[in-house]
């Protein structure tokens, strides 16, 4: 597996990078919890298509570039896009409202395979990047 490195450039364009990417990944889950809007009593399908979507391209990524690309190329589209797209917060509040609301069953749905789906399309999605880098 490719390693992402753990060490970032803090430089002013890093952070302008990581700002640029964070606009256009916020932008786009906007847009994609748009077209399936939470309605507070059933399944968050807007969140979890995001947070899913947004695991499998990470993972493909990660094991595609790995820390080869360049660290404002990985800070831009890892740390701004993907993590402007992905919401955890959203997700907590989501569940939270789901169980406050007496839907149990359905916020229990929501954690277990948002939890699953997204570990296992980012293990897979590192693997195939492995594989496609070779």
């Amino acid at each position: 597996m490719r390693k992402l490195g753990s060490s970032y450039p803090s430089s002013m364009r890093s952070f302008l990078f990581v700002g640029a990417g964070g606009a256009v990944g916020s932008v786009l889950r906007y847009w994609v919890t748009r077209m399936w809007p939470a309605t507070g009593v059933g399944f968050p399908l807007g969140t979890f298509v995001v947070n899913v979507a947004g695991s499998a391209v990470l993972g493909f990524l990660v094991g595609y570039l790995g820390s080869s690309a360049h660290p404002d190329v990985r800070l831009g589209l890892f740390v701004g896009v993907l993590g402007g797209f992905t919401t955890f917060s959203t997700f907590a509040v989501e569940s939270g409202s789901l169980f406050r609301g007496g839907f149990a069953g359905t916020a229990t749905l929501y954690i277990v395979l948002s939890v699953i789906v997204g570990l296992t399309v980012a293990v897979v999605g590192v693997q195939a990047g492995e594989i496609l880098a070779r």
